[in-house]
């Protein structure tokens, strides 16, 4: 989840918060799609291999997986599990037209996020007004796209003078799109845009009412003392401590605001306490 901005509500969270509280033009980058991977792609990496390795030691055992290292011997097991995943793609079969089309779109929706902003280059953002143009943007797009995109190319056959589906007028059958509205409201998280729109609305009222301003000063009093290098990783504890009971997306709502006050307080890099939170 903490791999891309879009893995988990938090990671948007902190986003639109950042960008919503440091307005001024003088601010800095804005986290986007590609910078945040930078950041958080390996260390979800890292986590992952490191779980592997947990669930291996929990459930199989350290000295079964060394000696299956050592024997180095394809065993009936090993050879079984190799037909079950081969049978499996067989039984897949061709990439049908939908499924082209979906992964063309995800492609070029991956590439857009990319290149929105890629700092080492102009993206193609520059060709817009500043401030218009988001990560949201090519996401909206590509959606939009697929809600008009027709599940059967029955147009595309006719204009190549290949056999397609047509109406009594011999004209091609209009298909339907590959994404419907129906099909949309019956399955998208609606419980997780309210939760972020609530947090959202939260983190403005604690920063427009001060409470973000008074909490800061008051953590500051608190922290004046200590040396900046523990303090990320103190939140970061108290965080990960919360959200054993709290919800995560709800505790970065209330937090975030807190911290980012802390840090302009204390003359740091909002970022510098606002990501291990976000990663807690």
């Amino acid at each position: 989840g903490i791999g891309t901005l879009i893995g988990t509500p938090v990671n948007l969270i902190l986003q639109t918060q950042i960008s919503t509280v440091f307005t001024h033009p003088d601010a800095g980058e804005e986290i986007n799609f590609l910078t945040w991977m930078i950041y958080a792609l390996p260390v979800s990496i890292i986590c992952n291999i490191f779980c592997w390795i947990w669930l291996l030691t929990l459930f199989v055992g350290i000295k079964k997986v060394w000696n299956d290292i050592r024997r180095r011997e394809v065993t009936s097991q090993d050879e079984q599990v190799v037909k079950d995943i081969h049978d499996r793609y067989e039984k897949l079969g061709k990439m049908q037209y939908t499924e082209a089309v979906v992964t063309v779109h995800f492609v070029a929706l991956a590439v857009l996020w990319f290149t929105r902003s890629p700092k080492f280059m102009p993206g193609w953002e520059e060709g817009f007004d500043g401030g218009y143009v988001r990560d949201s943007t090519p996401a909206l797009f590509t959606c939009f796209s697929l809600f008009i995109f027709p599940s059967q190319p029955n147009f595309f056959r006719w204009l190549l003078g290949k056999p397609c589906e047509k109406d009594e007028d011999g004209m091609p059958k209009a298909a339907e799109p590959i994404l419907k509205w129906k099909e949309v409201q019956r399955t998208l998280a609606w419980d997780v845009i309210i939760l972020l729109g609530a947090g959202f609305a939260l983190a403005d009222a604690c920063q427009r009412s001060g409470l973000s301003l008074i909490l800061g000063q008051g953590i500051k009093e608190l922290v004046s003392d200590w040396p900046i290098s523990i303090l990320p990783f103190t939140i970061a504890m108290l965080i990960s401590f919360v959200t054993g009971f709290t919800s995560n997306t709800s505790t970065a709502s209330v937090f975030l605001p807190i911290l980012m006050s802390l840090a302009q307080s204390i003359g740091i890099n909002p970022l510098v306490l606002c990501i291990p939170a976000t990663m807690a």
